[in-house]
């Protein structure tokens, strides 16, 4: 049942196993091959994708020159280049003869089986799908939709804000301002809290909105560091 079946698809539907297995689902390896003995194929439950790998990859259609009636000797070698590797994978065979064609040519036995119906129609698609990714690796990455739709705007020399369309538009000098003037209001709390005889909440008092008469004070131990002016002088 597999003479009929290329390597790129006897691949997604059986696995070679090395363990003794039962004799109902198994395929044994023909007499002279090396597994024979040592392994066998079993059929998959579910198929899987073949992972192809390649020192150099299949060579670019666009390499090819197909429209050409003279192609140039190098388009020649990557016509048999490309052949050769798409009939090893799409095509049923046992020995060389099977993937040449007149004159030993590939490229010829490729258009061959393609008229005749023999190369697997699926390995088409496989052999598109590959071309696909090597369009896609050339084409220019388009510009980024939020960045054209994006107008920034540049500081004027100096720090000076330069003229703006709407009010959300800032210059940089105007945020380090801002952040200079927390960050100095910041220092001036912590050195009024420094200043402090005792520990005490009136600093935060002074800055918050709440009255004193809704703050709830705090219980204190005999012999707690929190206590009040008043408490200590009792």
């Amino acid at each position: 049942e597999l003479e009929t079946m290329c390597a790129y698809e006897m691949t997604m539907e059986y696995e070679k196993v090395y363990t003794k297995g039962g004799k109902n689902d198994r395929l044994e390896f023909v007499n002279g091959h090396p597994g024979v003995g040592q392994a066998y194929l079993r059929k998959l439950d579910c198929f899987r994708v073949p992972i192809v790998s390649m020192t150099k990859g299949l060579p670019d259609v666009a390499d090819l020159e197909l429209q050409s009636c003279s192609p140039t000797d190098l388009a020649l070698y990557r016509r048999e280049e490309y052949a050769k590797k798409a009939l090893t994978m799409f095509l049923p065979f046992r020995t060389r003869g099977d993937v040449q064609g007149a004159g030993g040519s590939y490229w010829n036995r490729f258009i061959e089986t393609r008229e005749a119906g023999t190369f697997w129609a699926k390995g088409l698609d496989v052999l598109q799908n590959i071309q696909n990714r090597v369009n896609s690796s050339q084409m220019k990455r388009p510009p980024d939709h939020v960045e054209v739709l994006t107008s920034c705007k540049e500081c004027s020399e100096g720090g000076k804000r330069v003229a703006v369309d709407n009010e959300h538009d800032f210059d940089t000098s105007e945020v380090e301002a801002y952040f200079d003037e927390m960050f100095q209001s910041t220092i001036d709390s912590l050195d009024a809290v420094a200043n402090e005889d005792e520990r005490t909440h009136k600093i935060l008092r002074q800055r918050g909105t709440v009255p004193d008469e809704y703050l709830l004070k705090a219980p204190c131990q005999d012999g707690s560091m929190f206590l009040t002016k008043t408490e200590t002088s009792k």
